[in-house]
């Protein structure tokens, strides 16, 4: 998706890097937020940047038949449109005043899945059916768009070390973070969660019983392990899993890709090629275990 920023009037298109063709998508005009987020003078100039969230995803690569979905503003409405359609329809599936967030946004197989983090225990894992009517302008009969939201399960405390050392206070916290990623599997379509496990460090300055946090460069983390979990389809309940078997799953920088690796040569399986500090690591398969 391109972004030519002009303010309020910021224009959105889709575009085929190979075949140049492009795509018109309708106004953010037609999101009633939109405006309103764009008051101050520092947003004007990244207006549309700003409103869309980093992930967007299309239901098919047939522009006739796709159907466009990324959570915008402030309170992370999705909002759906068509290529060439004239508005965009916007639903709050998730509750911000209970700081539901959006964390990954996926389609497969019918239906959209949006990975939702909640501080709310009572939503902590789990499976929350939508469907959703969207209509263009154009369109006589609304079109039913079933979306599942998945609530990121949160994973036990980690553990923390603290050691001092002179004026510094160093604290480890293993498994202390974690990223979150939806997946399709390739070998059998199963909807998966990885988790991107990370051990941090931190160093503070001891002055006078006071400390002061340095976030940077004082605060660095690495990765740890991957957990992944099978989405169960009917409970929508998360089960462990320990071997990818016959797959290759790559991440970087907010993309993803799954490949069989029977299909290539050279290619080992049950692996996780990730991005870190730039480079492209990977994970064995001990880690998933």
């Amino acid at each position: 998706i391109m972004i030519r920023e002009q303010g309020v009037d910021s224009k959105l298109f889709l575009l085929n890097p190979i075949s140049k063709a492009q795509h018109q998508l309708p106004s953010l005009k037609t999101i009633a937020s939109f405006e309103q987020s764009v008051n101050g003078e520092e947003r004007t100039a990244c207006a549309a940047s700003a409103f869309l969230d980093y992930k967007i995803e299309l239901s098919s690569s047939s522009i006739s038949e796709c159907i466009v979905a990324v959570f915008v503003g402030p309170y992370k409405e999705l909002s759906l449109c068509r290529p060439g359609g004239k508005r965009w329809n916007t639903f709050q599936v998730t509750d911000y005043f209970k700081d539901e967030y959006p964390l990954d946004l996926l389609f497969s197989r019918g239906v959209f899945y949006a990975l939702v983090t909640s501080t709310y225990s009572n939503k902590n894992g789990g499976v929350r059916p939508f469907i959703l009517n969207f209509r263009d302008e154009d369109e006589d009969e609304p079109c039913a768009v079933e979306l599942k939201l998945v609530y990121d399960n949160i994973e036990e405390p980690w553990s923390s070390l603290n050691r001092g050392h002179g004026d510094f206070l160093h604290r480890i916290n293993l498994n202390g973070n974690h990223r979150a990623y939806l997946f399709e599997s390739t070998t059998n379509n199963e909807i998966l969660l990885i988790h991107h496990m990370m051990d941090t460090f931190e160093s503070s300055v001891i002055e006078h019983q006071i400390i002061e946090r340095r976030m940077h460069p004082s605060k660095y983390s690495r990765t740890s392990e991957f957990k992944v979990y099978k989405i169960d389809p009917y409970s929508g309940s998360f089960i462990r899993v320990h071997s990818l078997g016959d797959q290759t799953f790559f991440i970087a920088s907010g993309s993803f890709l799954s490949l069989q690796t029977s299909d290539f040569i050279g290619l080992k399986g049950n692996r996780i090629y990730f991005q870190g500090q730039g480079l492209l690591e990977h994970c064995v398969p001990t880690t998933l275990s």
